[in-house]
């Protein structure tokens, strides 16, 4: 697939890359699990003619996650703990084992839902099924986060992140602006609220989303697992950032409610502070 897909197509979930693994297996060690998903995306199909169209998939990032090591001549973790965490002082940020998560009591378990409505501490409970979400979305069955999901953060911390990012510690102001920037359109992020059709576009940025919000523009990303959501925004050009960080796996309805109450308390802050300046 290499003489097919190009690197804007990863970044933008547009590569049609799939993997040939099972997602539901334990792995008990960075080696085994590297060793999966470099077969796997070795063995996997493209769905459709790259550039063609768009689905959200992780085969691409993990993709993302060897190129990064292949030419950094680092692993994909230690090159996110240096040039990302440790440039933007996320200090309580980290791809934590399995080993170091169970050990750590400052860890957050995630408590997935059980089809009897009671909920299970996944990671003493490696088996354990997740209802929200369905098969291969308990974040303790692989031994260690890989580039599509797993990472472990916290609330000041990735609001260091929007900060290093605007502030240019990441990436100079060009590459910021066009990692940001919209590529194409898409559908609007979840809890989206709805002020007009005019005054509303969503698009697909570099792995992020890239909303315009009446007159604020907004870049972030989320997701849930088993026993966990988060989400992130960052609303550029104004002092806000948004986080919301679960260890329930949350109904979609409830959750995307969540996400509409920030972006509703943000955005009317906001505008009345511009009004008050001006």
């Amino acid at each position: 697939m290499a003489d097919k897909v190009t690197l804007h197509q990863l970044l933008t979930h547009t590569s049609g890359m799939t993997m040939a693994w099972d997602p539901d297996r334990i792995t008990y060690s960075k080696e085994e699990l590297l060793d999966i998903v470099g077969k796997a995306i070795r063995q996997g199909k493209l769905e459709f003619t790259p550039g063609t169209q768009h689905r959200y998939g992780g085969a691409g990032l993990e993709a993302l996650g060897e190129i990064v090591a292949n030419i950094s001549g680092t692993s994909f973790w230690d090159y996110v703990h240096k040039h990302i965490f440790g440039v933007a002082g996320m200090t309580g940020s980290r791809y934590y084992t399995r080993t170091e998560w169970r050990g750590d009591t400052a860890i957050a378990h995630p408590y997935m839902l059980q089809a009897d409505g009671s909920r299970v501490d996944a990671l003493r409970n490696l088996k354990a099924s997740a209802v929200i979400g369905g098969p291969g979305t308990s974040p303790t069955r692989p031994f260690v986060g890989l580039p599509s999901v797993g990472a472990f953060s916290s609330a000041p911390d990735l609001v260091r992140l929007a900060q290093a990012m605007q502030n240019d510690k990441l990436l100079t102001r060009p590459y910021t602006e066009l990692y940001v920037g919209p590529k194409y359109p898409a559908a609007p992020p979840p809890g989206t609220p709805s002020p007009g059709p005019a005054r509303r576009e969503a698009f697909q940025a570099y792995g992020l989303n890239s909303t315009i919000l009446g007159d604020f523009r907004v870049i972030g990303h989320g997701g849930g697992v088993g026993g966990g959501n988060s989400n992130w925004n960052v609303y550029l050009g104004h002092d806000w950032v948004g986080v919301v960080l679960s260890n329930y796996d949350l109904d979609s309805k409830l959750f995307m409610g969540i996400l509409g109450k920030e972006r509703e308390a943000i955005t009317s802050v906001a505008a009345e502070t511009g009004r008050q300046s001006s």
